[in-house]
């Protein structure tokens, strides 16, 4: 009662309902079918977590476990006993845990979006290259066969002065295998 803001005299020669009365109304039913388990004989142990309401109308989470400690003669319960704990701060670190976890995974779920696009993008990209670069052996070949099989001499040089070019007019005229004078310098 002390925990809760109240006084104790306010709670003199009360039944239980003036405690479930201050029970969170989602916790009301879970707490009420805990206890009927426990009379009823379908459990042994009552053990239930839930929300009071305190004097200044705030919740606070509780652990309550208690058991049967005594019968009458016709096996119906007379007193029940148990410990309550106050686990308003685990409850506050679990839902600040809870919302740091879906932070998180907000976090992570944007971020693999983010790399599916970059992977899907890059993917594109290579696609698209490796299309550019299989037409550049293409022309290349294509090129190749239009200067070898040209009746004229045909010889180039690259920006550092080496023989890049040299067709087979070339080497029946000179002698020279292509694989003999390609990549030479001129100099």
């Amino acid at each position: 009662v002390k925990m809760l803001g109240y006084d104790m005299h306010a709670f003199r020669n009360v039944d239980y309902t003036a405690f479930t009365n201050l029970l969170h109304p989602d916790d009301f039913e879970p707490t009420m079918q805990a206890m009927r388990d426990l009379l009823d004989g379908k459990t042994k142990l009552y053990e239930v977590e839930y929300r009071i309401k305190t004097k200044q109308g705030k919740y606070r989470w509780f652990h309550d476990r208690g058991s049967i400690i005594q019968r009458d003669s016709q096996d119906q319960p007379l007193t029940v006993t148990g410990v309550v704990y106050d686990i308003t701060d685990r409850k506050k670190a679990e839902e600040q845990l809870a919302e740091n976890i879906a932070n998180l995974e907000q976090i992570i779920n944007e971020r693999n979006k983010q790399l599916y696009e970059s992977n899907k993008k890059l993917k594109q990209e290579i696609q698209q290259r490796e299309k550019q670069e299989l037409f550049i052996v293409r022309t290349k070949d294509y090129l190749r066969t239009i200067i070898d099989s040209a009746s004229e001499l045909i010889i180039s040089f690259d920006m550092n002065h080496r023989l890049s070019t040299w067709n087979r007019t070339a080497e029946e005229t000179t002698g020279y295998k292509q694989i003999e004078i390609l990549n030479r310098s001129v100099d």
